[in-house]
């Protein structure tokens, strides 16, 4: 419809190339909104401080909310999953479950709890503190994390199966990662 979505410290604006709305009045509250994405219906979600909501029919839904949830991205997958990359964790959210993937500190102290949610381990990575996150072409998930690591999950592979990029003889990284794919199915990344 031609309408561009907004996230900013003080929640979600909307412009249609001619004026700004706020959509506070909406349901949305006035605080942090990092990431705005639509989904192939048409919905916008939006993900911030306190959660994930979702604008439908003029209103704000909730998707998932939890105190200090802290959402900085999302993705949507042509199947209509949600990915949401948090400061301690990957949240995906399906149409039959939440399933939280956390690094095994986060799981020993409880920083990442959503009641009704699987909780999954990923070993071997130090945080899952998040701060991008890209659906590739053949299906994974690239997951940047803040301190430069890279990591991509095949959400179709029986077991987690997470691959770091990070190692000896990997590109170096600097601090938040930016991750996109080219045409030609070619992994970019870009950092500070």
């Amino acid at each position: 419809d031609g309408v561009l979505w907004f996230g900013t410290e003080r929640g979600v604006y909307r412009y249609d190339g001619y004026r700004w709305e706020d959509t506070h009045d909406d349901g949305m509250p006035r605080e942090d909104v990092w990431t705005v994405v639509s989904e192939a219906a048409g919905s916008v979600i939006a993900g911030g401080l306190s959660g994930i909501r979702r604008h439908v029919e003029g209103r704000w839904e909730e998707v998932l909310v939890a105190d200090s949830l802290n959402v900085r991205d999302l993705v949507v997958s042509t199947d209509g999953t949600i990915w949401a990359g948090t400061a301690t964790g990957l949240i995906r959210l399906d149409r039959e479950a939440v399933t939280l993937y956390a690094n095994e500190e986060a799981d020993k102290n409880g920083s990442l709890r959503i009641s009704d949610a699987t909780l999954r381990t990923v070993a071997d990575v130090p945080s899952l503190d998040i701060h991008d996150l890209m659906l590739a072409k053949d299906g994974s998930l690239w997951v940047g994390l803040m301190k430069g690591q890279i990591l991509r999950f095949d959400p179709e592979a029986a077991a987690d199966a997470w691959t770091r990029f990070d190692g000896p003889g990997e590109a170096p990284v600097s601090r938040e990662p930016r991750i996109a794919q080219s045409s030609d199915g070619r992994i970019w990344v870009v950092s500070q």
